[in-house]
Order: structure tokens, then C-alpha cells, then sequence
């Protein structure tokens, strides 16, 4: 994808993985936290961070969850009045 055999040649990586820090930091399901780069390394047959950007681009446009995702989510049930529940008789 490079026009000039010699740029070709330049390591990236480091551009792309401070890209993929940038765009990721405000999204909690993708920012580079320890515990998220261990899931990428156990998970992803990615050789580079360009590789894990273009993934990363494609899964922000699914519309749909996996199995497996949805039965990884931690809960949280809000039953007060504020949020719209009747307290303690919901």
C-alpha cells in the first residue's frame, strides 16, 4: 500500500499503535489498558497495529452482539425511583 519501496520499508508500528491509543481512549470497550492489550495478544492473530487499527474499525461498525459478549457483561440493575423504579417494590 505504499508508493515508494523505501517507505515501505519504515517501521509503522509504533505510529499505529499511538494512533490506535488516541481514537480508543474515550471508548471503555477498546482503550489500551493493561487487561485490553493482554485480550488483543490472547485473541487476535494480528501481527501489527495496523492489522489490530483496521480490525478494531470494522468491529466499531457491527450492529450486532456476539453470544459470548453478551454473556460476559456485567449487570447492573437500578431500581430507584430516580432511575425510574418504584424502590423497594420493584
Amino acid at each position: 500500500q505504499c508508493v515508494c519501496s523505501r517507505l515501505h520499508a519504515l517501521d509503522t508500528d509504533f505510529i499505529w499503535q499511538n494512533l490506535c491509543k488516541q481514537r480508543w481512549q474515550n471508548w471503555p470497550r477498546y482503550k489500551l489498558t493493561p487487561s485490553r492489550l493482554e485480550w488483543m495478544d490472547d485473541n487476535l492473530l494480528l501481527s501489527n497495529w495496523k492489522e489490530r487499527f483496521l480490525w478494531a474499525e470494522e468491529d466499531f461498525a457491527r450492529t450486532k452482539i456476539t453470544r459470548e459478549e453478551l454473556e460476559e457483561l456485567d449487570w447492573s440493575l437500578n431500581f430507584t425511583a430516580i432511575a425510574g423504579g418504584r424502590g423497594v417494590e420493584t
